[in-house]
C-alpha cells in the first residue's frame, strides 16, 4: 500500500491505497478480512449492490456494468467544494485518487476520482466501484481494472 504520491499528508487525508493483491493480504476469498481492522472485511461486489439498492438503484442496474444509478454517488460523497457530495447516509466517501501501479508514485485525479476494491474476482480482474467528481452515477466494472492499480478500500463491518 502507499500514500498518494508518497505524501503522507494524502494518507491521513484520504487514506492509503491497495493494490488488490495487498487489499486483500494475499488471499482470493471473498469477504476476507484483507487490509481491514479486526472486525471488517474487504465488502464482496455483492455487498456493493445491497449498498447500491439501498440508496435507491434498481437490481437491474446494480448488476450491469459502466456508469450507473444517477444521482446516486452524491448521496455517498462527502460534502465538499470540490466533490460536490451530500453525504446524505454519512459513507463520507472523498476523492482519494489512484495510482497506475501500487509499486510507483505514477498517480493521478486525486480530488476527482476514488477507485475501490472489492474482494470479488471474475476470470482474472477484481471488481471494482469507481466514483467521478462530475458525475453523479457509480460506476461498476472489471473489464479495465488490473490488480496493480492503488485503489481505496472501504471496509464493511463484520455481522
Amino acid at each position: 500500500s502507499l500514500c498518494y504520491n508518497h505524501e503522507t499528508t494524502n494518507c491521513d487525508q484520504y487514506g492509503r491505497l491497495y493494490n488488490w493483491e495487498a487489499a486483500m493480504e494475499g488471499s482470493e476469498t471473498e469477504g476476507v478480512q484483507g487490509a481491514c481492522p479486526t472486525g471488517w472485511h474487504v465488502p464482496t461486489d455483492e455487498e456493493w449492490k445491497i449498498l447500491e439498492v439501498a440508496i435507491g438503484m434498481s437490481w437491474s442496474a446494480a448488476n450491469s456494468t459502466a456508469w450507473r444509478g444517477s444521482p446516486l454517488a452524491n448521496h455517498l460523497k462527502a460534502t465538499s467544494p470540490d466533490w460536490e457530495g451530500s453525504d446524505e447516509y454519512g459513507f463520507r466517501l472523498l476523492p482519494s485518487g489512484f495510482c497506475f501501479s501500487a509499486t510507483t508514485a505514477h498517480c493521478g485525479y486525486i480530488d476527482q476520482y476514488t477507485l475501490l476494491w472489492t474482494s470479488t474476482k471474475t476470470s482474472s480482474n477484481p471488481w471494482r466501484r469507481y466514483i467521478y467528481d462530475g458525475e453523479s452515477r457509480i460506476g461498476r466494472s472489471n473489464a479495465h481494472s488490473t490488480a496493480a492499480y492503488g485503489m481505496a478500500v472501504r471496509c464493511i463491518k463484520d455481522e
